[in-house]
C-alpha cells in the first residue's frame, strides 16, 4: 500500500529541500500565511512543519516574531569549513589510488549533466549532483568513519553552498574546478586531487567569510501574538522538479552507498481528503 505523507510532512519536505539548496537563505523569515497560501493548506500543518524543522535545527522558532531559517554565526560557519578543509583533501588523497575507470565514467556523466543545466540551474538538482560527485570520490577511500564525518559536515554546509552558487560566474567557476578534479581522479594523482579539493573548499570559505562577517540580517519589529508572521517575508517560489540524473550514473559498485538520497530528489505528494 502506497504511503502518502501528511500535509505537515509534505510542507516540511518542500521547505527542507529549499533550505538545504539555499533557495531560502539563512536568516530569512518564514511567513505562516505565505506558506499556507502557497501550499493551499491551513496554518496548522504549516506550524507543525516548522516545529519539525526546528527539531532538525533548520528553522529557528522565536517568540512574538516570525520563524526564520536558522542562521549559524560567522564563527560556526568558518569552523565547519575549517574542519572540511582538513578532512576532505585527505579523503581525496586516500581515494585516488582506489578510483576505478567505472567510477570516473560515472562521475563524468553526472558532471556533463550539471553543465547541461545552464548558467542558472535548478538548485536542488544541481546540488544533488554536486553532492554525488564529491561524496562519490571520498567513498572510494573506503574509510567509513571518515566518510560519515564528511557527510555530516557536508549536510551542515550545503545550504551555504546554495547561497554561494547564485551567480552565473560562480557556477561557471565550479564547473571548471569540477573538471580539474575529475581529471585528477582519472590520473589517480593523489597530491593533485588533494590540492584541488583544498582549493575548491577554500574558495567558498573565503566568500562566506565576507558574506556573513556582519552577522544575521536586521530583524523587523515585534509582532502581535506568538509566532505570527512578519511583513516583508521573502518570496517562497521554487521549482522542485525531479532530477534527471539517471540511476545508472550512481551504481553502488561505483559510489558505494548512494550519495543522491531519493528523498532529496522527489517532490512530496499528499492525498486530499474526500
Amino acid at each position: 500500500m502506497k504511503h502518502y505523507p501528511t500535509r505537515a510532512q509534505a510542507v516540511a519536505d518542500f521547505l527542507r529541500k529549499e533550505i538545504l539548496a539555499g533557495t531560502l537563505e539563512p536568516g530569512g523569515e518564514l511567513s505562516h500565511d505565505a506558506l499556507a497560501a502557497r501550499y493551499s493548506v491551513s496554518r496548522i500543518p504549516v506550524r507543525e512543519a516548522l516545529r519539525s524543522l526546528a527539531a532538525e535545527h533548520l528553522v529557528e522558532l522565536r517568540p512574538h516574531r516570525a520563524p526564520r531559517v536558522r542562521l549559524h554565526s560567522p564563527e560556526e560557519i568558518q569552523e565547519v569549513w575549517w574542519i572540511r578543509q582538513r578532512l576532505e583533501p585527505e579523503a581525496a588523497r586516500l581515494a585516488a589510488p582506489r578510483i576505478t575507470p567505472a567510477l570516473v565514467a560515472s562521475l563524468e556523466r553526472i558532471h556533463r549533466r550539471m553543465e547541461a543545466m545552464g548558467p542558472l540551474p535548478d538548485a536542488v538538482r544541481w546540488l544533488a549532483a554536486n553532492r554525488a560527485i564529491h561524496l562519490g570520490i571520498y567513498a572510494a577511500a573506503d574509510r567509513p568513519r571518515l566518510q560519515s564525518l564528511i557527510t555530516e559536515l557536508y549536510d551542515q554546509s550545503e545550504r551555504y553552498i546554495g547561497v554561494y552558487l547564485k551567480s552565473p560566474e560562480q557556477f561557471s567557476q565550479a564547473h571548471v574546478e569540477h573538471a580539474d578534479i575529475l581529471a585528477a581522479c582519472a590520473a589517480r594523482d593523489a597530491d593533485r586531487l588533494a590540492q584541488l579539493s583544498d582549493e575548491h573548499i577554500e574558495r567558498v570559505r573565503r566568500w562566506l567569510a565576507e558574506r556573513y562577517q556582519e552577522g544575521p540580517p536586521q530583524e523587523g519589529p515585534p509582532q502581535e501574538g506568538p509566532g505570527e508572521p512578519c511583513e516583508g517575508s521573502p518570496s517562497m517560489k521554487s521549482d522542485l522538479r525531479k532530477s534527471d540524473l539517471r540511476k545508472s550514473d550512481l551504481r553502488k559498485s561505483d559510489l558505494r552507498k548512494s550519495d543522491l538520497r531519493k528523498s532529496d530528489m522527489t517532490k512530496p505528494t499528499y492525498r486530499n481528503p474526500t
